[in-house]
C-alpha cells in the first residue's frame, strides 16, 4: 500500500497515454513560477501545513537552498514542472530546534 494519499496517486499525470516510460529527469533551482506546484505537492505528501511565508522563501531563494526535480520527456508545457523537490536550511546547532537534544560537555 502506497504511503501517499489517493488523491496524489490518482491525480497522477503519469498515468496518461503521453508520457513517456522512460523518464529524462533533471534537476534545476526552484523559482516563483514553481510556486503553486510546490504547495499542491506538499499537501498531498506532508502532514504538516506549512505557512505562506515558507513557501515564499522557498522560490525565491531567501535562507533555504532549494532544488526541483522535473521530467523533461513530458510532453507540452509540462517538461518543466515540478515533480519532486529537495530543500533545506542551514543553522547553527545552537540555534536549531534540536539544540535540546544535544549534550555538550565543556572542559
Amino acid at each position: 500500500m502506497s504511503r501517499f494519499p489517493r488523491r496524489f496517486i490518482d491525480d497522477s499525470s503519469m498515468e496518461d497515454a503521453g508520457i513517456s516510460l522512460c523518464p529524462s529527469i533533471h534537476y534545476r533551482p526552484i523559482n516563483p513560477n514553481d510556486l503553486d506546484r510546490l504547495e499542491q505537492i506538499h499537501r498531498d505528501i506532508f502532514p504538516i501545513k506549512y505557512e505562506s511565508e515558507f513557501f515564499q522563501s522557498v522560490v525565491n531563494g531567501v535562507d533555504i537552498v532549494s532544488w526541483a526535480a522535473v521530467d523533461r520527456s513530458r510532453p507540452d508545457d509540462h517538461s518543466d514542472e515540478l515533480i519532486g523537490f529537495v530543500t533545506a536550511k542551514f543553522v547553527l546547532a545552537k540555534d536549531s530546534e534540536l539544540a535540546d537534544g544535544f549534550c555538550v560537555l565543556h572542559r
